[in-house]
């Protein structure tokens, strides 16, 4: 993994944070009760024709947020590719949960986290193209 620099991806210290971050603020914007086990499972069947509640799509960003908590805190870490495809899955979240959402402090919070996310997700996927290109060849 790069270090983190300007134009590099964040290094999974700083990954495990943001998804931390993310986890916290969808918790408290869409208030999700993570105590009982059963509020933090996502929905039974994802389908195009049944829209998801605001609170369904919570819970899913709140699954990808853990997911990426993992990605330095233990062995074997996540592969590159599923932490580029969990960064989508939770941008889209996020820009589902957001679109025509009244201005609150948590709102503006979230807003923020989602524009680094989005940011995360383009280093991450251009550094997974990338990994072991030589421009050389």
């Amino acid at each position: 993994m790069h270090r983190s620099t300007p134009g590099n991806p964040p290094s999974d210290g700083e990954l495990c944070r943001l998804a931390e971050a993310v986890f916290d603020a969808l918790r408290e914007a869409f208030d999700v009760d993570t105590a009982s086990g059963t509020a933090l499972s996502p929905p039974d069947e994802i389908s195009p024709y049944v829209p998801l509640t605001d609170p369904e799509l919570a819970v899913i960003g709140m699954r990808c947020a853990h997911e990426l908590h993992t990605v330095g805190g233990s062995r074997p870490t996540i592969h590159s590719d599923d932490a580029v495809a969990l960064i989508g899955m939770l941008e889209m979240v996020l820009r589902r949960l957001l679109e025509d959402r009244d201005e609150s402090r948590e709102i503006t919070d979230l807003r923020e986290l989602h524009k680094i996310v989005a940011e995360v997700g383009i280093l991450r996927a251009f550094a997974a193209a990338f990994e072991g290109w030589d421009p050389e060849r």
